[in-house]
């Protein structure tokens, strides 16, 4: 049996869920050990450990600023890989921030997998869609997360069916997509005010809209028009608000409307900048086998 470590908190938010939970798939597909170092515990309802079966979910509690243990772990062994040492005993899957996609679901993994090795993650690019798809109710019983949240996102859904029971999520990125990739991602509110519109006619009805955004001004910008939510939340609350929503519109490759999707089931229509999205009734579930999540 192997023993997968995720050894420092990489990313943002929906970063780290997306890994954690392709990690958490591979461990279950493979009665694999999962330690996480990325993540505090009281993220989710389970706490520390759960048990998968014959398979265990171990999840250390860390401080909120990073896990110091776990980066250790991680130098200590890229240093001694370095010099030929442990081969045999443990790796180190880096593949950087840019760098290719790990596909975890495939027979070469597979086989890596039944030796009882350490296998060290400190990166984001590993993937097992398969295999997310397969434990996908297990993985999201896992990740279930911690009830303060849940309650506040829960009565920011109820506020929304007063104004009327069919509910769109809006996830508008706006903060740090000015700056990534040089603003190539960056999806103005207008395009978004489309997408709204669109989808109201395709309901034929009324409709309610919540909308999440890092952006304090266009949160405002938003609840002056008629039947759009936004409330204080934080990030955690409008996480998972979103993933209570009937539908999602999200801003392009963001892991975190995906990851609200995910939780959720709920389909996810991804607003790119430029692009005309395809019609709403095929949008996909995000983290289903033919989503391509990679930011």
């Amino acid at each position: 049996m192997s023993t997968l470590v995720i050894t420092e908190p990489y990313g943002r938010l929906g970063n780290r869920y997306l890994r954690l939970a392709n990690l958490l798939a591979t461990a279950l597909e493979t009665n694999s050990w999962l330690v996480d170092f990325s993540l505090r515990a009281d993220h989710f309802q389970h706490g520390l450990a759960a048990s998968a079966g014959r398979r265990y979910f171990v999840h250390p509690a860390m401080p909120a600023r990073g896990a110091a243990l776990g980066i250790h772990l991680d130098r200590l062994l890229t240093s001694a890989h370095k010099r030929g040492w442990l081969e045999s005993f443990a790796e180190v899957v880096r593949n950087g921030r840019e760098g290719h996609l790990e596909h975890l679901d495939t027979p070469a993994w597979t086989e890596k997998l039944s030796s009882a090795r350490l296998f060290c993650f400190p990166d984001f690019n590993y993937q097992a869609r398969t295999w997310l798809v397969r434990h996908g109710p297990r993985v999201r019983h896992l990740m279930r997360p911690a009830t303060r949240p849940l309650e506040r996102a829960r009565e920011a859904l109820e506020a929304c069916r007063q104004h009327a029971p069919h509910v769109l999520g809006v996830h508008i990125r706006a903060t740090d997509y000015h700056r990534w990739r040089q603003g190539s991602q960056f999806v103005p509110p207008e395009a978004f005010e489309s997408q709204i519109e669109a989808y109201r006619k395709h309901r034929g009805g009324k409709i309610a809209v919540l909308i999440a955004s890092d952006e304090p001004k266009i949160k405002d910008r938003f609840s002056a028009r008629p039947g759009c939510f936004s409330f204080d939340l934080d990030l955690y609350e409008d996480l998972y608000a979103l993933s209570l929503c009937d539908y999602l519109i999200g801003t392009g490759m963001s892991t975190y409307s995906a990851w609200a999707s995910f939780v959720g089931e709920i389909p996810l229509l991804r607003l790119f900048p430029g692009e005309v999205p395809g019609p709403f009734t095929k949008a996909p579930i995000a983290f289903s086998p033919d989503f391509d999540y990679r930011a």
